[in-house]
């Protein structure tokens, strides 16, 4: 697992809190962040400056976070 590497929680103007799958939190500068980047996204660090997105992790939590609310529904 790259340490920095996570789910983005929230995203402002100049930066972005991600939460690691441990739970824990950082922030990186919204200019790392790749421009098609959304809450929710798994994102991985590619060099010291920039991320990108995991589609495969990014769809499979969101296919999971549906099941859960589904199920809560019912």
């Amino acid at each position: 697992m790259n340490p920095n590497e996570g789910f983005v929680e929230e995203i402002r103007e100049t930066g972005a809190t991600v939460v690691r799958l441990d739970r824990s939190r950082f922030v990186i500068a919204r200019s790392a962040l790749p421009d098609q980047a959304r809450v929710g996204d798994f994102i991985t660090q590619t060099n010291q400056k920039t991320f990108q997105i995991d589609p495969e992790r990014t769809e499979k939590r969101r296919q999971e976070l549906r099941r859960m609310t589904d199920s809560c529904m019912q």
